[in-house]
């Protein structure tokens, strides 16, 4: 049977009537009204594996270049930082291994540049890592790492989104790995020699946030308060209008959730959101944000609760790699896709 994009219908105390996922969570916040349905491709949501990754992960960075797929960083058993670059050759379904990162780091910025990968601060090596401002470049056509223009400061869990020939990297922590900030440096890559501008803060300061660009904008979706030593998932979600370079405040997530970076893309319009962590645990949810209606909607959903997987489109298949089986103490390997059928 054609699976058909769940809704979510506010009544009473806002209880979430639908899931796809074992549990049901009130919205936190937000016009009621965004609690509609909208159209979206449909999909018999049965999932495929493909050949799984040699290292299993959580919180490595899946970004697509022609036919390959690469994955960057991560960590593995142990909480062991990754240096190795996966490449998994989407016709031919191998992986192998590229040019290891130079310094090998973790919670950094990641956004495809042209046909290169940029990686901005983070934290370097094993967990807790120390807070960088380096920016590594990867180069998939020669195989080989070279440094950008560095941060004006070492800062590592924010989002790196590339929109008008512009980097913009927002929010995050201190080095400290507790203190949330609110920066958004923009890098203008028609005038690198410039180097970081500073530009209009984001509106609450929060971490492990989801950062994408749509239609000349940039979402930022919702994220964490804290990290070490405490921390609180958020719902939250802000748009950065470059056209006023002003943000404004949208419809909240359905639930507060964290750690999806490496699982939020854009596809026809509209904003994915894959796994993550929210207050009750990791989550098998797909959750999507269309923002011409600024509605939230829940679609399929994944077969294991995953902390911080990597999720990408390519073509009509919607790929899902790696994660945190329930929370960071176990990493996976497995790559997994569903077929999306445009209505």
């Amino acid at each position: 049977m054609i699976y058909f994009l769940r809704t979510f219908v506010l009544i009473g105390l806002l209880l979430c009537v639908i899931s796809c996922s074992s549990d049901s969570e009130a919205r936190p916040s937000g016009d009621p009204e965004t609690w509609e349905s909208f159209a979206f491709p449909e999909s018999d949501c049965q999932w495929n594996d493909l050949a799984p990754s040699a290292i299993p992960k959580l919180e490595a960075y899946p970004v697509i270049v022609g036919n390959k797929l690469y994955t960057f960083s991560g960590f593995t058993n142990g909480l062991a930082v990754i240096p190795e670059t996966e490449i998994y050759d989407l016709i031919s379904g191998q992986w192998s291994l590229g040019a290891s990162m130079p310094l090998p780091v973790t919670h950094m910025g990641v956004a495809r540049v042209n046909d290169d990968i940029w990686i901005v601060g983070g934290f370097a090596g094993d967990h807790p890592g120390t807070a960088t401002s380096r920016v590594q470049i990867y180069s998939p056509g020669n195989d080989q790492w070279r440094e950008g223009p560095e941060l004006p400061v070492a800062r590592a869990s924010g989002s790196l989104v590339l929109v008008n020939g512009k980097l913009h990297h927002f929010g995050g922590l201190l080095p400290d790995r507790r203190t949330d900030i609110n920066e958004h440096w923009v890098l203008d890559l028609n005038n690198i020699n410039a180097g970081w501008k500073a530009d209009d803060p984001l509106p609450i300061a929060r971490n492990h946030l989801g950062g994408v660009a749509l239609n000349g904008n940039i979402y930022a979706v919702g994220g964490q308060f804290g990290h070490d030593g405490g921390n609180e998932d958020v719902a939250f979600v802000h748009v950065y209008r470059t056209d006023t370079g002003n943000w404004d405040r949208l419809a909240d997530m359905p639930l507060a959730l964290s750690h999806f970076e490496a699982g939020i893309f854009v596809f026809e319009n509209r904003i994915y959101v894959v796994g993550g962590i929210s207050p009750n645990g990791a989550r098998d949810t797909i959750f999507v944000y269309d923002p011409q209606s600024d509605t939230w909607s829940e679609f399929c959903g994944i077969p294991q609760r995953l902390l911080a997987p990597g999720a990408r489109m390519y073509g009509n298949q919607l790929l899902v790699l790696n994660g945190g089986v329930n929370g960071a103490g176990s990493p996976i390997s497995t790559f997994r896709y569903i077929n999306l059928m445009n209505k």
